[in-house]
Formats: C-alpha cells, sequence, structure tokens
C-alpha cells in the first residue's frame, strides 16, 4: 500500500469518527489496526529465505491489535490520534481483523445501542491465520474474511470503504 493511499485511508477513518461523534458524543468506538496476524512461517515468499525450512518467525502482531477498545469512552482527538498513529505491511489479514472486531462487539453489553462495523481497507486481503501463522494466499485470505464476516452478529450496519482501485473493491463482497 503506499503511503498516499494509506493517507486516504486514514483520512476516510478520521471522517467516520468525526461523523459519528458529532452526532452524539457518547457513541463508542473501537479502533483494530490489520496487517498481518501473527509469526510467519519459513518459505513465506516475502520472508527472509535463510531461515531455516520449518522455523517460526516470532514477528509480534502489530498488525493485527485492538488500537482502541470500544469498552473505552475515548474523545474525537485520542481516537483521531490513534488513527494518525497507524502504519502498514504488506499484509492484509481480513479474517483476524473481524474476529477481533466480533470480540469487541461481544464485550458490550447491548444497551439498547446500535452496533455498526465501518471496514476501511485497501482492498486485497492477502493474509490468513494457519494453524496460528499469518500464511500468504488471496484465496484462502478471502474465505476467512467471509467466514469471519459472517460471525458477525447483531449488527445494525456493515459498511465497507475501498481505498483502493475498482477491482480491490470485489474483495469486500461478503
Amino acid at each position: 500500500l503506499d503511503k498516499q493511499r494509506f493517507h486516504y485511508v486514514k483520512e476516510a477513518a478520521k471522517n467516520v469518527v468525526d461523523t459519528l461523534k458529532t452526532a452524539n458524543e457518547a457513541n463508542r468506538i473501537g479502533i483494530i489496526s490489520f496487517n498481518y496476524g501473527g509469526p510467519r512461517k519459513s518459505g513465506d515468499p516475502e520472508e527472509n529465505t535463510s531461515i531455516p525450512k520449518g522455523a517460526t518467525l516470532q514477528k509480534p502482531v502489530t498488525g493485527t491489535e485492538v488500537r482502541a477498545d470500544i469498552t473505552q469512552k475515548l474523545g474525537t482527538e485520542e481516537l483521531k490520534g490513534i488513527i494518525d498513529g497507524l502504519g502498514t505491511s504488506n499484509r492484509t489479514n481480513y479474517g483476524v481483523a473481524l474476529q477481533k472486531t466480533k470480540e469487541q462487539l461481544d464485550q458490550v453489553e447491548n444497551d439498547g445501542r446500535k452496533k455498526f462495523v465501518v471496514f476501511i481497507t485497501d482492498g486485497e486481503p492477502n493474509g490468513y491465520l494457519d494453524d496460528g501463522h499469518d500464511v500468504n494466499n488471496t484465496e484462502k485470505a478471502k474465505e476467512a474474511g467471509r467466514r469471519a464476516a459472517k460471525e458477525l452478529k447483531d449488527l445494525y450496519g456493515f459498511y465497507a470503504i475501498s481505498v483502493s482501485d475498482q477491482e480491490a473493491s470485489k474483495y469486500l463482497s461478503v
């Protein structure tokens, strides 16, 4: 993902924050970043080939994690600061991001508030978890993302925004 396109992803996310907080400052917003989902197996084309076959590369799961917990009551500027601090890698794992989204939503008691998911991405899933390791495979990544999306229950709305070319938007259909 080039820096210009990621800038647009951040701006889109900040616009969502502005819209939701302007509508009602009490609205709660969670932020989950996702680029890769865990340690990668050796032999991954994006990894150093000098690593012995079968070894696990212990990379921190910095790409897919809760950046703003939905149970916290963060203000507009705090949320925008979190968005400004997001980074990228060469992996986009829809499945893990949507699983973490479900975990976050499950923590919120049903107090009559409507639950929405706004999913902002560059549009191409290419990472999925296989036995706890992040693997580069677009077809399996798309299927893992679809399965995870179907697990999201009791949503008032799910909005997907692709900041990419028209071809990439096909990955967002569930």
